[in-house]
């Protein structure tokens, strides 16, 4: 009997060892899902969770530029209601100084240039500046412009801004007989070079000009403007060659001249070049005569006044026809 069972149980081992390794898989799989469920939820929840107690960038950003655009839309409703107050409030130097613009190639246009072109280091020289106006543009004087030095410490030194004296006005309608630069206007401004610059290098001079610039007919403010003018000088020795003819030729001295001298019996002369009167003697050399070049002449001879002239000779013809004529008359007798 104990044959039989012993091989039954032995066959019901053998048959459970496959069911009962299928379902610790199965049991593995289901574990494993509900793992991923629970981390899919957690996933899901969190960012739930960070929507109700925080704000991601985007939205932040959103609401960020949400609000500036209502602060901006209540700003500018108060710049309108309030712009024409605060304009009239200004003085004329704080409006003009609330709307600084860069650049007047509009209206006036700038040319820069040095003399000498060429200095060597610790050297000084002149910056050249010519305004050239345009349109109805002037420049009232006394000039009121203000000069910034845009170079590198030490590498140029810029001394102050000095205008060419303004003349009076004859095309702007507001300006005529008034000072005024209407056309161009000529500044002229000292430079040095630094004593550190190099030889063969160029050395970079930028100016930066604050000025007004008013309407030639209206005589009002166009607007303040502020431009940078720049040149450059080469760091060298400059030689100015001589130019031939640039001096006239020394004249030579005027021989002096002889007094002049009357010979008139009984009277006074004057010595003109002295400028002292002396008195010449009656009996005052006569002058020489100098004789004629001994080479013939090719031209014909002149009268000299010492022959008889022609109404001499009309004379002598006359007569000796009427002397003719009565030898006539007395022959017919």
């Amino acid at each position: 009997m104990t044959g039989p069972i012993v091989e039954s149980s032995i066959q019901a081992c053998t048959i459970r060892r496959p069911t009962l390794g299928l379902r610790s898989m199965i049991f593995r799989l289901s574990s494993i899902s509900r793992i991923l469920a629970v981390l899919l939820l957690v996933v899901a929840v969190i960012p739930a969770q960070r929507g109700e107690g925080e704000l991601s960038s985007e939205q932040i950003e959103a609401m960020q530029s949400q609000r500036n655009a209502d602060g901006k839309g209540k700003t500018e409703k108060e710049s309108d209601t309030d712009r024409k107050n605060r304009w009239e409030a200004m003085t004329p130097e704080e409006r003009l100084d609330s709307n600084i613009r860069r650049g007047s190639r509009a209206h006036c246009r700038f040319e820069a240039t040095c003399r000498p072109p060429k200095m060597l280091p610790g050297q000084s020289g002149v910056m050249m500046i010519t305004a050239i106006l345009s349109g109805q543009s002037v420049l009232p004087a006394p000039l009121q412009m203000q000069l910034t030095p845009r170079v590198q410490p030490g590498a140029v030194a810029i001394g102050s801004l000095s205008p060419r004296p303004a003349l009076p006005g004859t095309i702007a309608k507001a300006y005529l007989g008034r000072p005024v630069y209407e056309n161009t206007a000529v500044f002229e401004v000292p430079v040095t070079m630094g004593n550190d610059a190099k030889l063969g290098s160029k050395a970079l001079i930028a100016v930066d000009l604050q000025f007004d610039i008013y309407h030639g007919d209206t005589g009002q403010t166009i607007g303040r403007f502020i431009e940078r003018v720049t040149t450059d000088v080469e760091v060298a020795p400059y030689v100015d060659p001589p130019i031939s003819n640039r001096t006239p030729k020394a004249q030579p001295k005027p021989a002096p001249i002889a007094p002049i001298e009357v010979t008139n019996p009984g009277a006074n002369t004057s010595n003109v070049m002295s400028g002292t009167v002396t008195e010449v003697p009656v009996d005052a050399p006569e002058p020489v005569e100098v004789d004629a070049p001994a080479t013939p002449s090719k031209l014909p001879p002149t009268d000299s006044g010492e022959g008889l002239g022609l109404p001499s000779i009309l004379a002598i013809g006359g007569g000796a026809f009427l002397l003719v004529m009565i030898l006539l008359l007395k022959r017919k007798k």
